[in-house]
């Protein structure tokens, strides 16, 4: 209200400078976190850059019960019905996290890791967030490949795997860390989620640029029938057939392997359907 970021019109409070009034809340909060002890000051900012809830074992691998009473007491933190710990706001959580200097952002992720593996239940995409900020690249991809692969999260949420798939293959252009084959598979496997659940044309012309290059027969396949596949639900169905007829030779001159019956089986149901 001094500072004019927030003014009153007769009975009602209104906002009357959105820019001032954000930088005047960054300031409370700097200021109610310098007051705390280092401990719980430490612990504040551990906990904001989880970004969710934690359970008191959690907390308690962070800081100790002291540190916890305090923030519960500053009133940055409040305990739920089910006993778990979260900021009491969005904003403060935020403002709490954006207070780390930058250059101690990576050991606090490498933190938090240790912890989570330790005491907390997993989630692979919890995981990977602090690997990758830990700069842990490595183990990052791998937790993404978990995700990415998952068959109920390629089923249920096909843009999220999307997403990883996405991230993997940034990580790999950036620190090489697949090898050709590596690569190959996890591009082939990102087009053929694109080409069930994704862009179709964004599918299609990632698939004819990989076609481009020299590739195992059986990523080849899988290509084609991406292409048959996609091609044919934008309406294409000339190029459909196309791309149905490069897949069917190739599955003709000795691709019926184990590894690829499943994919043996979608070729022949689009052949049928098209015809």
């Amino acid at each position: 209200v001094r500072s004019g970021a927030l003014g009153r019109d007769q009975a009602r409070w209104s906002i009357r400078d959105e820019a001032l009034l954000l930088e005047s809340l960054e300031q409370v909060v700097f200021s109610r976190l310098a007051k705390l002890t280092p401990e719980a000051h430490t612990l504040a900012q551990n906990l904001a850059l989880l970004e969710r809830g934690v359970s008191s074992a959690l907390a308690e691998s962070l800081g100790d019960v002291r540190c916890i009473d305090e923030l519960l007491g500053a009133g940055f933190l409040e305990r739920g019905l089910d006993g778990r710990l979260a900021f009491v706001h969005d904003r403060l959580r935020e403002t709490t996290a954006a207070s780390i200097d930058d250059d101690a952002l990576p050991a606090r992720h490498a933190r938090l890791v240790e912890v989570l593996e330790e005491v907390d239940g997993l989630y692979p995409g919890e995981l990977a967030h602090h690997l990758l900020r830990a700069g842990e690249h490595e183990r990052a991809l791998r937790a993404l490949l978990e995700i990415a692969r998952e068959p109920t999260v390629q089923n249920a949420q096909p843009h999220r795997a999307l997403s990883c798939y996405r991230e993997i293959i940034t990580l790999d252009e950036s620190h090489a860390l697949l090898d050709p084959h590596q690569r190959a598979d996890v591009e082939v496997e990102r087009v053929r989620l694109m080409s069930f659940a994704g862009d179709k044309m964004e599918a299609i012309e990632t698939a004819r640029a990989l076609l481009e290059k020299s590739l195992a027969p059986s990523h080849e396949l899988e290509l084609w029938w991406c292409l048959a596949h996609s091609t044919l639900a934008i309406g294409e169905i000339g190029p459909a057939w196309e791309a149905l007829g490069h897949a069917l030779r190739l599955w003709e001159d000795g691709l019926e392997i184990a590894d690829c019956q499943d994919l043996g089986g979608r070729l022949h149901w689009l052949h049928g359907y098209m015809l």
